[in-house]
């Protein structure tokens, strides 16, 4: 399964990678905002995205990431824009809070396929 990771912090794409890597999930991608992130999607399908949820550009996320099925999990680690992510709850598949653990991202990431894959 081929993953797309968006993020604009190199530190947070290369954590990703590894604890992806560590589980055998080492087909990905990268994107640094949400144009890159259109673009990727445009050209292949993804198994899935793994996005910022305040990934430059994100207005498009919201069409990204409310279409039914879609296989998708949102990054963030602000704690001060409750309301934007309260909104984007009620479209978003799945959350990964930051500081994240290799633990959290893969059990967030195989309940959100196993969900998807019902």
């Amino acid at each position: 399964m081929r993953i797309l990771l968006a993020d604009d912090s190199e530190f947070q794409l290369g954590l990703l990678k590894s604890i992806l890597a560590a589980a055998e999930h080492t087909d990905t991608a990268e994107c640094r905002n949400t144009g890159e992130l259109l673009q990727a999607l445009d050209k292949e399908n993804f198994g899935t995205v793994i996005a910022d949820l305040f990934l430059p550009g994100r207005e498009g996320l919201k069409d990204i990431f409310s279409k039914p099925g879609a296989p998708a999990l949102l990054i963030t680690g602000s704690i001060y824009n409750r309301k934007e992510i309260m909104e984007a709850a009620a479209w978003a598949g799945d959350f990964i809070l930051k500081p994240f653990d290799a633990r959290n991202v893969l059990e967030v990431l195989d309940k959100s396929l196993r969900r998807r894959n019902r």
